[in-house]
């Protein structure tokens, strides 16, 4: 019987050893997937942080643009609008100036036949 008890001791502390050995790789193994899901889940945050905030900084850049574009074209308006005034100024100042050739033209006509008409009388 002592010797049936020590080759059952063998035979279990065998079983353990392997036991042992499972229970260890297996221990790592989990370890290790957690690291990894850690990393994966800290990697994952980081990437969204980072999508987050070029979102905010695109968000940020167009209301800029939108500020801008509605500066500029209130700018752009207001130099339209004073170009036509402009315009409209030297179109009025050109027919005024025509007018006022025309009308010494016309003087210098009526005088022309006033001092004819001077001369014969």
């Amino acid at each position: 019987r002592a010797k049936s008890s020590a080759v059952a001791m063998q035979s279990l502390q065998g079983m353990f050893a392997g036991s042992n050995a499972a229970l260890l790789q297996q221990l790592f193994t989990t370890w290790r997937e957690e690291l990894l899901a850690i990393r994966k889940e800290k990697a994952e945050t980081g990437r969204n942080a980072m999508a987050e905030r070029e979102r905010r900084k695109f968000e940020g850049t167009l209301a800029t643009i939108a500020r801008s574009s509605d500066k500029g074209i209130k700018a752009t308006t207001l130099y339209a609008w004073h170009r036509c005034v402009v315009d409209k100024r030297r179109v009025r100042d050109a027919e005024m100036e025509e007018k006022m050739k025309r009308a010494a033209v016309a003087m210098q006509a009526l005088q022309n036949m006033t001092a004819g008409n001077d001369a014969v009388s």
